[in-house]
């Protein structure tokens, strides 16, 4: 019998940091909210990129929990399932809720087609059906594709070195992906960006960290606790450095190539654990309901518009920052406790009813 995984805490820390980011970045983008120029609006800008960060943790998270056992009899049947399970039930149930919402304040109406495309997971293959009726929902079908795709990825890269091999591979796609819309301009643009070939590249970034863990640890033991603690925060500071510098200067560089080493360091960092400043319960249990909070927060962020809520703030307070800050932790907090109701009563569920076909135990319990 194989040995059981500990579970990496520090995991859900980078998904709880990662899902902040996002909905601070839709905050200023959707509500079109005044800030000044500086750090906090350079760091509200940077939110976006944080979707690639689950990409890249996602693989992390499934080469961790299934490489060693996919191949087991049964073993492929009960990943799908258990995938199908832990993805669906809240996707279909935000589907509800998005279309009410689309249809009760804008009366939109929907074309079945559109509704099959979203019930079937197929939108990604679709140009300008790729964003799902599910507001953020294309980067759960992108998910869907990596699902797919995993056991044969998982096959090529089964080394350090073909890893690495991949990752420059699909970097390189990643980076050619930015032109295509020059030469196919009937195409819309999103839709180069929100596709698996542009993203590619995050999720070998999971299975290089995947197999750099032996060696990661290694060098965490070397030292004495407190080094090997400093170690794991070295490389998170390395990687925020380097995406500041790069958001600050902007420099004339493939910034898939500054997300693709930032988040190798962060991951590889998160995989030996954080120190506690950093690997708090704060960070813990919004990267625990990350899912939620992903699903939920743009309905969230819409109703704060559409009621003037984020309007009320910036009257009542001077300083457009600290306006901004005020709105962000207002809408971190609604956004923390639906999806707390959310993961509770939809998505354990689901998880609960996966778990129930005989087959296959992951090696860890890492929520993905």
């Amino acid at each position: 019998m194989k040995k059981i995984r500990e579970r990496i805490e520090s995991i859900d820390t980078l998904r709880g940091i990662g899902a902040i980011a996002i909905i601070v970045f839709h905050i200023f983008f959707l509500a079109n909210l005044k800030l000044p120029y500086g750090f906090i609006k350079k760091c509200a800008t940077m939110g976006g990129a944080a979707v690639p960060l689950f990409f890249s943790i996602s693989a992390f998270s499934m080469a961790y929990s299934y490489s060693e056992r996919l191949f087991e009899p049964d073993g492929m049947r009960t990943f799908f399932i258990r995938r199908y399970f832990r993805v669906a039930p809240l996707f279909y149930f935000m589907l509800i809720v998005n279309m009410s919402v689309g249809w009760i304040f804008a009366n939109t109406k929907y074309k079945l087609l559109d509704i099959f495309l979203s019930l079937t997971f197929l939108f990604p293959f679709v140009p300008g059906k790729h964003p799902s009726l599910v507001m953020a929902g294309w980067a759960v079908g992108i998910e869907w594709i990596f699902y797919a795709m995993f056991p044969i990825l998982i096959l090529i890269s089964s080394t350090l070195l073909r890893s690495f091999i991949l990752l420059i591979l699909s970097l390189a796609i990643s980076i050619w992906m930015d032109d295509l819309g020059t030469i196919f301009p009937g195409v819309p643009d999103a839709y180069f960006y929100m596709n698996i070939a542009n993203h590619l590249v995050f999720f070998i970034s999971g299975f290089v960290v995947y197999w750099l863990l032996p060696y990661l640890k290694k060098i965490a033991a070397v030292s004495f606790f407190v080094a090997s603690k400093i170690f794991p925060t070295t490389l998170f500071l390395i990687g925020w450095i380097l995406f500041i510098v790069y958001f600050y200067f902007m420099f004339n560089f493939p910034f898939d190539i500054i997300m693709t080493i930032s988040w190798v360091l962060w991951l590889s960092g998160a995989t030996l654990c954080f120190p506690t400043f950093i690997n708090n319960r704060i960070f813990q249990y919004i990267g625990k309901v990350s899912y939620s909070t992903y699903l939920t927060h743009p309905i969230v962020i819409v109703l704060c518009i559409k009621s003037n809520a984020y309007t009320v703030f910036y009257e009542n307070i001077n300083s457009n920052t600290i306006a901004f800050l005020a709105c962000c932790v207002f809408t971190i907090v609604i956004v923390v406790v639906l999806s707390t109701l959310t993961y509770r009563y939809i998505e354990e569920p689901g998880i609960r009813f996966g778990r129930r076909f005989k087959t296959i135990k992951p090696d860890v319990r890492l929520q993905t």
